[in-house]
């Protein structure tokens, strides 16, 4: 099919109208994301925690994850709230006034530095005494995922973006070379496409979605709130000891899940999950990079074209918290399903927590890669 916008007819090409729903569907959801997350963040996501907690240590997590470990671990003698409202992209977090009074007055921080940058802000300008940064724990590394959309270079790239974001188990080190960093002017075009953004992490940001990283996080948060609450040291240490066995269970349960599949390779929306890629030896490529709102380039489009029929791939995942349409609309013009993984910065159930989040996530991908 050729990918070109017009006809001679003026009639809209299906790949063109790929590229034109997820360019309008991204607009939209930012502008209501961030509308949301101003109204949220200075309520329901930050009040609860300071207006419930008596006697408790107040604590703020930038992000779900760091949320449920708090929970976990500080169990009762802790009340903790998100920064990140449920149902938003925390890539795009906004903080509002209350909400930054609210983290300078609580007991205890913990979050991701240069994940968020409004978080980062608000700490900057006066956090609380107590704030833990997760980043050495979480052991950031390169999972072959770009920060940005890629250029359009689908001549020479096709062999490499066929194996983008691709990390297999023991190898969480995966060099640069598969981020595709083209080092020409046109990289300004995404410093400008993502102002207000923090591009100073030394590797993906996504680290929750391989638990053994997860079960280091929970040891450092076990020993912060130690030190943040001396009296219950040795009650937080053994609950941060007890989470971090889980997370080793579970990181067998994700391996032994997605170890025998006779596909290997996953299309998603945004590449999130180059942890349990590399974990579970599979092959990552995403419709956008690390950011979910970057529209995908024409270009990006038709390789994952190649990829879906190179590979055999027979399902798109699209992103919990973002609309489908635009994925279905790729997916249908490539003949293949579609289903949904959770990147799991946000809680959108407040019934299905982290563990419930991941191993749908496992199912899913069970589903997708037709395994054992």
């Amino acid at each position: 099919m050729p990918y070109v916008t017009f006809t001679k007819s003026g009639l809209i090409e299906p790949r063109a109208l790929v590229i034109m729903v997820f360019m309008n569907i991204r607009k939209t959801l930012l502008a209501v994301g961030a509308a949301s997350a101003l109204v949220l963040s200075g309520c329901a996501a930050t009040g609860d925690a300071s207006d419930e907690a008596g006697d408790k240590l107040v604590v703020k997590a930038s992000f779900y994850p760091l949320q449920y470990l708090v929970e976990e671990i500080g169990q009762d003698k802790v009340a903790v709230a998100s920064l990140t409202p449920p149902g938003t992209d925390a890539h795009a977090l906004e903080l509002s006034p209350k909400t930054v009074a609210e983290l300078s007055s609580s007991d205890a921080v913990v979050y991701l530095h240069g994940f968020q940058s409004a978080v980062d802000e608000a700490v900057a300008q006066g956090g609380p005494e107590h704030v833990l940064d997760v980043t050495e724990a979480a052991k950031l590394a390169e999972t072959g995922a770009k920060p940005a959309h890629d250029h359009g270079d689908a001549d020479d790239a096709h062999d490499d973006d066929a194996h983008e974001g691709e990390t297999h188990e023991g190898d969480d080190t995966h060099e640069a070379e598969d981020a595709h960093d083209h080092g020409d002017a046109d990289d300004t075009h995404d410093d400008d496409a993502h102002e207000g953004h923090n591009h100073d992490l030394e590797g993906d940001p996504h680290f929750w979605l391989d638990p053994a990283r997860m079960a280091d996080v929970a040891v450092q948060i076990g020993d912060f709130l130690g030190e943040t609450d001396p009296e219950n040291l040795d009650f937080y240490k053994e609950n941060a000891q007890s989470v971090a066995k889980s997370m080793h269970d579970l990181e067998e349960e994700l391996v032994s899940s997605l170890g025998q599949c006779k596909l290997d390779t996953f299309v998603v929306s945004h590449q999130a999950f180059g942890y349990l890629a590399a974990k579970a030896g599979l092959t990552q490529v995403g419709i956008s990079g690390l950011e979910p709102e970057v529209a995908p380039s024409p270009e990006r489009l038709k390789e994952i074209g190649e990829v879906v029929k190179e590979h055999g791939v027979g399902v798109i995942y699209a992103e919990a918290n973002v609309s489908p349409k635009a994925v279905e609309v790729l997916a249908s013009d490539l003949g293949v399903e579609t289903m949904t993984l959770d990147p799991g910065a946000s809680q959108n159930d407040p019934d299905s927590d982290y563990m419930d989040i991941m191993r749908t996530n496992i199912k899913n991908l069970q589903k997708g890669l037709d395994c054992k």
